[in-house]
């Protein structure tokens, strides 16, 4: 059991974000009065005195805690405090061998995180580093500690917590969001934009995507080191990796926590096709796509525009539709608005998936954002209009041209902050699961070749694979005529292969978000050398594993099936017993 202690609702949220992608039991407290013995995390930058003296003597990770703690628990004058990247070497003792292992044969050296609190002291601090970390913001170029131990407790010089809500909210390239917009349908002036985009001859619309592509390439120099990696970026998988390996240092003691799939998997891999709004894309290529995914023998979810499918979808289209899963894909696809107030938003989300819903005679719990459209207006109308999930914020984007090269660099299921009603950050009732780069054969529009384009799918689904992640593959039916159709059914063919090749589970969007909502209904207490686990949801669950984990290995154990209410304990004989 970790107590979090939260007094930066920013930071805190990313710590309860990684604890509950483990599902490693944590509470949160509101002071130290209310601590149970148990290793604490805490989130604030106005620790007292006391609070101070009362961390140092216990295990703690303490994330930016204030000038008073940095003074009297490491003798760190007045630290000052900004908001900038970093990198973190991937060799110190702190991280577990098998993680330096796989980011070695990744290629990756360091854990590059793209936007934190970073505390500057002035002076020597007193304590061990525990981790250096190497500063390149803006004109800063120096080295410094990002984590210093004395005795049991951990200072987290570079806020880990903040770090991570960084890498949620993709909120870290220097975007220019626009006013609001007035109204929520396109703009004549864009529909006029992709009405002739979509009617150009092939060869004209290659010049104009790799034109395009040229310039988004070269604006990744600008953005440097707080650039997500293509198509591989293991920022999110080594920054929970970090954290876990910091609470097993201050507590001194296994972590427990939840597989992440349903036993006998331990990676699952979601096939999706965006439809877009094209006569061909509604008419032969959608035809065609059904006929390739209903031989697959791999559940597909469909991303369908509202005002194309309603007007377009015949009546055996539509009942060959049932048989897979359907997410909203926009309204017109033709210049859908993200920026507006997040009422106006949720209404206009909810009336255009009210429409499709009535078209398919079935409901739709999922969204996914046109050309991968997204900002804070529209998580928040996403948690106020009931979606239960989402697949609009890539891992790695190298798509939509205002967020080309930023991604979330998360390969899991995850809660997004957002601002609710009140004007408090609070975790979004609407679940992300990251859509997976490579982005169907957007690289081919920038003059890359489909071997390369197999190889990096290869390279990202055994990246995937290797962390225990999701992979969310997008593979649009075809959009423009039946060549293009050919090359998207060629790359589906090469997904296919490689993620039944791995054996992971294959699943739809909406089971993915109903086994992981189901997962985060169980509780873990530890008790007497015990764990047991509480189902509090309202479904039975079935396939849960239990993860024990330290700097030597991973043990799993299976638990019981658990119908609503009910508890299961499981001895930790074997094993070292995690903290009470």
């Amino acid at each position: 059991m970790i107590d979090l202690l939260s007094r930066d609702e920013f930071a805190a949220l990313g710590i309860e974000a990684m604890l509950e992608i483990e599902k490693i039991p944590f509470r949160r407290i509101s002071n130290l009065d209310e601590t149970s013995g148990a290793p604490i995390i805490a989130a604030a930058s106005d620790l007292t005195a006391d609070e101070s003296d009362f961390l140092l003597a216990r295990r703690s990770l303490v994330l930016n805690g204030g000038a008073v703690f940095a003074q009297r628990c490491f003798d760190s004058a007045s630290p000052g405090m900004h908001v900038g990247s970093c990198n973190i070497p991937v060799t110190a003792p702190v991280w577990p061998a098998r993680v330096v292992a796989r980011a070695g044969d990744l290629g990756i050296n360091s854990l590059r995180l793209p936007k934190t609190t970073i505390c500057s002291p002035s002076g020597d601090i007193e304590g061990e580093v525990v981790l250096p970390f190497l500063e390149s913001s803006g004109d800063r170029r120096r080295s410094g500690a990002a984590l210093v131990r004395r005795g049991d407790c951990v200072w987290s010089l570079v806020n880990l917590g903040t770090a991570f809500s960084a890498l949620m909210t993709d909120a870290y390239l220097p975007l220019r969001e626009g006013p609001p917009r007035r109204r929520l349908g396109p703009h004549a002036a864009a529909n006029l934009l992709f009405e002739a985009y979509y009617r150009l001859p092939q060869a004209l619309r290659s010049f104009v995507q790799r034109r395009t592509y040229a310039k988004l390439d070269r604006r990744l120099k600008e953005y440097g080191d707080i650039a997500s990696s293509y198509p591989v970026d293991g920022t999110g998988w080594l920054l929970v990796e970090l954290t876990k390996a910091i609470i097993r240092a201050i507590s001194g003691e296994d972590t427990v926590g939840l597989a992440k799939w349903p036993a006998p998997y331990d990676s699952a891999a979601v096939l999706t096709h965006d439809i877009e709004p094209t006569d061909y894309a509604y008419g032969e290529g959608l035809s065609r796509l059904l006929r390739r995914i209903s031989d697959a023998d791999t559940k597909s979810t469909l991303g369908l525009v509202e005002a194309p499918a309603v007007a377009g979808l015949d009546r055996s289209t539509t009942a060959e539709i049932k048989r897979h899963g359907v997410i909203l894909h926009g309204v017109t696809h033709r210049g859908d608005a993200v920026v507006a107030s997040p009422e106006r938003l949720a209404g206009y989300l909810s009336r255009a998936r009210e429409r499709l819903e009535l078209k398919l005679g079935r409901r739709i719990r999922g969204f996914r954002s046109p050309r991968l459209d997204r900002s804070a207006d529209l998580a928040s109308a996403l948690d106020a209009a009931g979606f239960a999930f989402d697949s609009s914020w890539p891992d790695v984007d190298r798509e939509n041209a205002k967020h080309f090269g930023g991604g979330v660099r998360v390969n899991v299921p995850f809660r997004r902050p957002i601002v609710d009603e009140s004007g408090k950050v609070r975790v979004s009732r609407c679940l992300e699961l990251p859509m997976t780069a490579p982005d169907c054969i957007q690289s081919l529009f920038g003059g890359g070749s489909r071997d390369a384009l197999r190889s990096d799918v290869e390279r990202k689904a055994d990246f995937i694979r290797s962390i225990g992640g999701l992979y969310v593959a997008l593979v649009h039916g075809g959009v423009f005529d039946d060549d293009d159709a050919a090359v998207r059914e060629s790359l589906l063919e090469d997904v296919l292969e490689i993620i039944k090749k791995q054996g992971v589970w294959r699943a739809s969007l909406e089971e993915v978000a109903a086994w992981w909502t189901s997962r985060e209904a169980v509780t873990l207490e530890t008790e007497h050398g015990a764990v047991s686990a509480t189902n509090n949801g309202n479904r039975p669950v079935e396939g849960l594993s239990l993860i024990i984990e330290n700097a030597s290995g991973v043990e799993t154990r299976p638990l019981p099936r658990l119908e609503p209410g009910e508890k299961a304990s499981i001895a930790l004989t074997g094993a070292a017993k995690p903290a009470a």
